[in-house]
């Protein structure tokens, strides 16, 4: 019965997740995405001409999520749109599941309740940047990345040396899809130091470990930027658009009051679990325990890394839960308390719900696909690209500067997009931010 319990929510959250990333795509940043991975392609390199931003900007740019970019452009050129779209639906899925498998390995199933709370919550919380960007594809590679982990910190022998050969090769997967990989070393020392320290006194444990982890640094090196890569995270998360971009906006009240954005009350819910698995009877969690504070620290920082935060809490709210259900067990006097775990479904369940609400407000209602109607610039692409010459500057908005260079088969030449927090001037962002918000200021 527990099992088939177990599986019915897999389904479910799987089921939910791709519903809630179903919706037609109003994000803009997929069409720079797109012209990226077709100049990838196009070169054979990494760093490629810069295809569609003004001339005065610089000639070369680095593609850091490039073997996104080339998927997404691949999928684009065999079906368009519709295929690209079933594609993110698909690994939204694919995350929900890996979430309930990251769940059972750290709650080594003693708990059904907690196992639905956790992997709830969680996917709650990642439900709302279920977009058609690389952050899919960082979300679903940091939750398998973090149960690798887990299963490499409880083997021993050769199994550890295939698991941590994994780690390894994930580490090197994850540096070409985001630039989030400078997480990696943090996630992977703070999951098995405690094994690694238990088993300090054997010679082939210890020099697993160390390998591991010297690949996993290395890994760091394998992707666009090189090692640079923490200079690109720095420049992309700071600068003049951290101040003026939502996504990169500090956190207040209004994005973390439980009767807010569904996110919050999932935040909520496994911090609370979090905080109860902090401490038990065998003393303090410190390695999970950081893990989640990390996660606290980047959300505190920017708002975006509300889902990443979720995920770096995970450990530390499964052995939360997995405590509050054996102190419920305790008190009630019976096995399983079906009575909390209809409570925990009901309220993500509920929380899917409104989120899933959210997205068909802003982007159009399920099952259509396509682009949201409206929402980008197709017909002033074709009526530009037929008065102007090829190679015009076009002065566009932070929104319109994707679209319109991607439709006009990149003859026209843009102002700004979601790339200029990482190479282009503040400045830049700043004159179309202030002037071209403002009608008379033209």
């Amino acid at each position: 019965m527990v099992e088939r319990v177990r599986l019915a929510w897999k389904v479910f959250l799987a089921a939910a997740l791709m519903v809630v990333a179903w919706h037609p795509i109003e994000e803009v940043d997929v069409f720079f995405h797109l012209e990226l991975g077709k100049a990838v392609l196009h070169h054979g390199s990494r760093l490629v001409p810069e295809p569609s931003a003004f001339t005065d900007y610089p000639p070369l740019c680095v593609v850091p999520a490039w073997l996104w970019d080339i998927c997404a452009h691949g999928l684009y050129s065999l079906g368009g749109v519709n295929v690209l779209l079933a594609a993110t639906v698909l690994l939204s899925g694919i995350l929900a599941w890996t979430i309930c498998s990251l769940v059972e390995r750290l709650a080594v199933k003693r708990s059904l309740a907690a196992f639905v709370w956790i992997s709830g919550t969680a996917s709650v919380c990642v439900s709302h940047r279920l977009q058609v960007r690389p952050q899919v594809a960082f979300f679903l590679t940091l939750t398998a990345f973090t149960a690798l982990c887990a299963a490499y910190r409880t083997a021993v022998g050769r199994g550890r040396a295939y698991r941590g050969a994994a780690i390894v090769a994930l580490a090197v997967l994850w540096a070409q899809i985001h630039g989030s990989i400078v997480l990696a070393p943090v996630v992977f020392t703070l999951m098995i130091v405690e094994s690694a320290w238990a088993g300090r006194h054997d010679p082939y444990r210890r020099r697993t470990d160390l390998l591991v982890l010297a690949g996993v640094l290395a890994s760091l090196g394998t992707g666009a930027s090189g090692f640079g890569v923490l200079q690109y995270v720095a420049g992309h998360a700071g600068g003049d658009i951290a101040r003026h971009n939502l996504e990169m906006a500090p956190v207040d009240w209004s994005s973390v009051a439980p009767l807010g954005p569904p996110i919050a009350a999932g935040l909520l819910g496994m911090w609370l679990a979090a905080i109860a698995g902090a401490r038990d009877r065998e003393g303090w969690h410190l390695p999970e325990l950081l893990l989640a504070l990390l996660g606290v620290f980047l959300f505190s920082s920017v708002l975006r890394f509300s889902s990443t935060a979720a995920l770096l809490a995970v450990p530390l709210a499964v052995k939360g839960a997995c405590q509050l259900a054996e102190a419920g067990r305790f008190v009630y006097r019976r096995r399983e308390s079906w009575i909390g775990l209809s409570v925990a479904a009901a309220i993500v369940a509920m929380l899917l719900w409104r989120q899933t609400e959210i997205a068909f407000r802003r982007a159009g209602p399920f099952p259509h696909g396509g682009w949201t109607g409206g929402a980008h610039p197709r017909a002033a692409a074709e009526y530009l690209s037929r008065r102007l010459p090829a190679g015009s500057n076009v002065l566009t908005g932070y929104s319109a500067g994707p679209p319109l260079a991607f439709w006009s088969g990149d003859r026209l030449r843009t102002f700004v997009d979601g790339r200029t927090a990482m190479y282009f001037d503040a400045t830049d962002f700043g004159l179309s931010r202030d002037i071209l918000r403002q009608a008379g200021a033209l």
